[in-house]
Order: C-alpha cells, then structure tokens, then sequence
C-alpha cells in the first residue's frame, strides 16, 4: 500500500494500521485500507476517495468489526441493539437487515489539519470496538439466531492467541477510570469559552455542560421562552446537547458522556428501528458526519418515544479539546439531519 503526499485518507489508514501495531502477518492490505484478524473476527479499515469541500481534502475512514451473520429477523434485532447501544463508547452495533448481519461501525471525516488527533481518537475507537466485538460475538449470535462471525487469515489460518492489543480497554482505559473523571474540572469549565466563540446558547461549569445546536432552524427554545414568542409552543428549531463529564461506564469506569437530544417524538414501537437505521445509515453512507458512538432510545425519557445519539469518551482520554471537538460533531449531525437528513428519520 503506497501513501502519497497528497491522499488524507491513505495517510489516515497507514497512520491506524501503525498506531494498533498490526502484524503484516495478521493482515491483509488494500487499494484503500487493510483488514486484520485480532483473533477470531476481522476488522476492517477503509478510506473513501479523497474529495474537495470548501478547499480542503478530505476523506471518510470507516472502521468496522464483524459480530454475528445469519441472523434470524424474526426475533427483532433492532430491539436488541438498541439495548445495547445505550452504552457503547465510540461505535454502534448496527443490524444490517438486507445482509442479515451484525457489526460494530465506526467512522470519521478526516483532513489536514484533524488527521493527527483523529487518528489518535479513531485508533482508541478501533481498539474498543475490536475487543467489544470479541467479548460479545457469541451472545449476540445466540439471541439472534445467528452465527459468530468467525474467519480466518486467508494465508495464515486461525490465529492462535489473541493480539495484546486485546487487553488494553482492562489494562489501560479502565484502570484510567477509577476515581474521578480527567473530563471534570478545567476541561469541562473551559467550555464557556467555546460557546461565546461560536455564538452558541448554553452554560457550562466544571460538573456539566449544556447547549442548543441547530437543528431545522437556528433560535435556541430558551431565547424563544424568555421573549414569549408563539414559536415557543411549536417543535423546537434546535437539538440539546449535554455533556456529563463524571459518568460511569459498566467496563470503563469514569469519564465523559456526550448525548445530543433530537427534537423528536416517534411511535415508541418504532424507537429501536429508527435508532438502528441511523446507526446503518452513518456507518454505509457517506454522510458528513462522525460516527464515533451511536443512536439508541433516548435514556432520560420514560416514555421510551424519542432518540438520542450518545458518545463515551474513557477519562484516559482527557485533554484540551476534545469535549469542544465533540460539540461540533454534534452540531454537525444535528445540522444534516434537520436539513438534508430529514429523510433517514421518516418511519
């Protein structure tokens, strides 16, 4: 595989493939990214066709690991992934029903001026995904119906023992978790900061963040509140996003939660199938958007009739932007599907 000067998605693919410390042995290259086998699933990493947007190349990284196949759709696996993505981290499992499969997808815009700490984010991504693949691959095979999709090296065969890179979410990002999250204090604090420079409505202190994005219009619902507009009592023009920067994750201990509120109400039945074709349509599609965590139903409505897209970012994770990197991937989602995305959330 050749890495040209002026290919960002060629140099974002070689950048993971250095970055996860693949054996060539393990893998298999391509045109436009590799495959490997950490034990028993391949993943895969895929670079789209660089492209020109407002004077930049850029280029879309997908990563995704293979789960579970012929999966039996009668027994809803919608319903089930939507369970399951209520705490993922930078991933979704998506249920390809025309495929029937199961995967984890991730995926990323990257340019020049973000392949370095994209890449540095994608890499932690890809690991978490690959050992969250491993870890519920038979499970998932035996809810569904299905089969764990198992494969092998096309040369190599069955890789004996598993990659140590297997080990890092226990041995690295969870202990990183213990105690108070690195996203609390300062990190979250400075946010104040980046809403008055991008003209956002919200606030922000060292235990929480919270701000309005735009959605199919641009108004924030408190400014319409505080002037008694009649626009106050119709849909809201704008989506919530909210950062919890001490949550607790089930294997990864403390660090930030970030979850976009879409102003949307469904029928509650149809919930996990809107959730899961969002989830499908961010992971094939080459929409502008960063799939670094996933949609499910909405965890703080009772009611069980709206979505949410929610993130985990490990406290081992902290640093100088990255919760602001990740309010600006939510504008960005919250943005495509008010406007041109409007379609993917018809039922």
């Amino acid at each position: 595989m050749s890495v040209t000067e002026n290919d960002i998605g060629i140099q974002a693919v070689d950048g993971l493939f250095k970055a996860l410390m693949i054996d060539e042995e393990w893998s298999v290259r391509e045109p436009r990214g590799f495959t490997w086998w950490s034990y028993r699933l391949a993943q895969h990493v895929e670079a789209s066709e660089p492209i020109w947007d407002r004077g930049c190349e850029i280029s879309r990284v997908r990563i995704w690991t293979e789960v579970a196949n012929a999966v039996d759709p009668r027994r809803d696996p919608a319903t089930w992934m939507a369970m399951t993505n209520g705490q993922q981290t930078l991933s979704a499992l998506v249920w390809d029903p025309a495929e029937r499969t199961v995967a984890e997808h991730c995926s990323a815009v990257v340019h020049e001026d973000n392949v370095g700490w994209m890449g540095t984010l994608l890499a932690t991504a890809a690991v978490m995904q690959n050992t969250g693949a491993h870890s519920r691959s038979r499970a998932v095979a035996e809810v569904l119906g299905g089969q764990p999709w198992v494969s092998n090296h096309p040369v190599g065969g069955e890789r004996p023992e598993p990659d140590n890179l297997l080990d890092l979410p226990k041995e690295v990002l969870a202990p990183a978790g213990r105690g108070r999250s690195q996203f609390a204090g300062a990190l979250t604090e400075g946010l104040e900061a980046f809403l008055s420079q991008f003209e956002l409505l919200g606030f922000s202190d060292e235990d929480g963040f919270t701000c309005e994005v735009p959605f199919k219009g641009v108004t924030p619902v408190a400014m319409l509140a505080a002037l008694g507009s009649p626009e106050a009592k119709e849909p809201p023009q704008t989506c919530l996003v909210r950062i919890f920067p001490d949550a607790e994750h089930p294997q990864l201990g403390h660090g930030a939660q970030v979850i976009m509120f879409p102003p949307l109400v469904f029928e509650k039945d149809q919930v996990p199938v809107v959730a899961n074709h969002l989830n499908l349509v961010e992971a094939t599609m080459n929409t502008p958007t960063d799939l670094l965590g996933a949609w499910s139903p909405n965890p703080s409505n009772p009611r069980g009739d709206t979505i949410a897209f929610n993130a985990f970012l490990p406290s081992a994770l902290a640093q100088p932007g990255l919760l602001e990197n990740q309010i600006l991937f939510q504008a960005g989602r919250s943005r495509f599907f008010g406007a041109a995305g409007a379609e993917y959330l018809r039922t």
